[in-house]
């Protein structure tokens, strides 16, 4: 592409009535190509998700990279930090095979093998509808360079991820038009550890993935801010300097964190979330565009235009028993 696209521009286009940047046609008609393929309509600027080789190579305004919200989402969601699937560009509902494995043997040059295939299902996952606002200046579209993009596009990404998070990490009430969060029904007695953290609990979570036959490729622990700082501050023996959580790690197993976990849980609501589980076992779908709905009536009076974002996701775990769900305090 010969000119250069730029969101603050297409945006302020939108604005005036007319897109007329022929970047910004083609960025738009990509997008809502996208939207097409799933039977979602477009209802503002879409966006195609990944969008990198639209940007001119030779652009002087913005790399290829800046625009890009599969990467910007994967730097913000903890989750895909610790490994989890990520599935883009679906169309459609996307049946997603779980097989539960076999046990192989040795054998003789001329034995026959017995058949001894695991189960095999699948479970479905759907679009759903993740709807986010954010307001911006009318003095900040007036901007045109590098670091105005690359803002817009982080702050465009912050809010998909931090209710995508929440949702996931979460314990919200089970709906129909969102996934069903980690903690959601997991009441005090279906928690893997609960209480005052330890190192025996600690090892706890690590036991129950091993006895389950967990795969391995991808163990991480996430738990709340205030969840890695009980960690950091416990003693796996008492008297000794020597800490459940050092180096951003437990046990050798890499340890995130984010607010967006779950808290305040058990009776006594002062407990904080802690999962372990092998992460690539989370799979996290997205369909579409990114569509953006531009709102610049709504607070003009305040010099401001509201953006209406929003997101076809779903999440879904393929192992259950590849995942401990736990609590401390």
């Amino acid at each position: 592409m010969k000119n250069n696209f730029s969101l603050v521009n297409t945006i302020n286009e939108h604005i005036s009535g007319r897109i007329k940047s022929p970047a910004s046609i083609k960025m738009i008609e990509e997008g809502r190509a996208a939207m097409e393929k799933t039977g979602i309509p477009s209802e503002g600027i879409s966006i195609p998700f990944e969008y990198r080789d639209l940007v001119a190579a030779d652009s002087p305004l913005i790399g290829n990279e800046v625009l890009d919200f599969d990467g910007a989402l994967r730097n913000e969601l903890v989750f895909l930090k610790a490994g989890a699937t990520f599935l883009t560009g679906l169309h459609g509902n996307v049946k997603v095979p779980r097989y539960s494995g076999t046990d192989a043997c040795w054998l003789n040059e001329t034995d026959s093998g017995n058949d001894s295939a695991g189960t095999f299902d699948t479970f479905e996952m759907k679009p759903k509808r993740l709807y986010a606002t954010i307001n911006i200046g009318k003095l900040f579209l007036l901007q045109a360079n590098p670091s105005i993009e690359e803002l817009l596009i982080k702050d465009i990404s912050n809010a998909i991820s931090e209710k995508l998070e929440a949702t996931v990490l979460g314990n919200a009430a089970i709906n129909t038009y969102q996934p069903k969060g980690f903690f959601t029904g997991i009441t005090d007695d279906k928690l893997v550890i609960k209480g005052t953290a330890s190192w025996d609990k600690v090892l706890q979570l690590e036991k129950t993935l091993n006895d389950a036959k967990a795969r391995r490729d991808t163990r991480a622990y996430i738990t709340t801010g205030s969840g890695i700082g009980v960690l950091k501050n416990t003693p796996k023996i008492q008297g000794f300097p020597n800490y459940i959580s050092q180096d951003g790690k437990m046990n050798d197993y890499p340890v995130f964190y984010t607010n967006n976990m779950a808290s305040g849980l058990t009776a006594t609501a002062d407990e904080q979330g802690l999962v372990f589980a092998n992460w690539s076992d989370l799979i996290i779908a997205q369909w579409g565009a990114i569509d953006i709905l531009v709102d610049p009536f709504t607070l003009s009076h305040l010099g401001m235009v509201k953006l209406g974002i929003t997101g076809y996701f779903d999440a879904a775990k393929r192992r259950d028993e590849a995942f401990a769900i736990g609590s401390v305090k």
